[in-house]
């Protein structure tokens, strides 16, 4: 078990580089090959997008707590002016989505034909081929993205009817019979990405673990590790 990844050294063009490693055994060295798989645009979306799901979460966790009034907490507005900003990193990932390189395309995630083989073939754990995630973790993603854009628009529609505000306004503005089925799927949304956050961190450690790789640091580095011997 890797329990920190200390160094990574670039050795030559050719994307060959060298880690070291502590384990628990002492320390270890290991050569990788690597991709360059998330490009500059990819990798600040993931973390605007990430950082105000984050920040979301904990403002409507925090309010619901103290049981704060959305009309008038300066909690809510925050939440509020959160949503906003989330708004617009889900606009640029779709937009980046049909217009970036070949990697960062919906078609990337788009997998079902060989996730039903290895569904089949109880593969579902296996990786992808480089350029792709495996495809069960890419069925995950396009599932989160559809509940990721449904939270945004159940919250706009919220900003609209409970605080008549938004862009919004003019359609829902203050339309209370619409409230309870709205606010119930935004809550939904709400406790998927709770989930999501469990699972994405979970199944980074494990691929780690298991694979012997630095999973983590992709979204830094854009790089994508493979253990030489595996290439072999």
């Amino acid at each position: 078990m890797h329990l920190l990844w200390v160094l990574s050294l670039v050795l030559s063009g050719g994307g060959k580089s060298v880690a070291i490693a502590v384990t628990l055994h002492g320390m270890e060295v290991m050569k990788f090959s690597r991709t360059l798989l998330y490009d500059p645009v990819l990798r600040v979306l993931h973390a605007w997008n990430g950082f105000f799901i984050v920040a979301l979460l904990l403002t409507s966790a925090a309010a619901d707590v103290l049981g704060l009034d959305g009309s008038v907490a300066g909690l809510w507005r925050l939440h509020v002016w959160l949503g906003y900003g989330l708004l617009l990193g889900v606009v640029g990932r779709m937009v980046w989505g049909v217009v970036g390189p070949a990697r960062a395309r919906w078609s990337v995630l788009w997998q079902l034909r060989q996730l039903m083989g290895d569904l089949r073939h109880k593969r579902v754990v296996e990786l992808g081929g480089g350029d792709r995630p495996p495809p069960l973790a890419a069925l995950f993603y396009l599932v989160s993205y559809g509940v990721l854009l449904l939270s945004v628009m159940t919250g706009l529609a919220l900003v609209a009817i409970e605080f008549d505000s938004g862009p919004l306004r003019v359609v829902l503005g203050l339309a209370f019979t619409w409230g309870d089925a709205v606010k119930v799927a935004h809550e939904l949304g709400e406790k998927w990405f709770y989930l999501f956050l469990l699972v994405h961190f979970a199944a980074m450690i494990w691929h780690e673990r298991r694979d012997g790789v630095p999973v983590a640091q992709g979204m830094i580095s854009g790089y994508h590790y493979r253990r030489e011997d595996e290439d072999a």
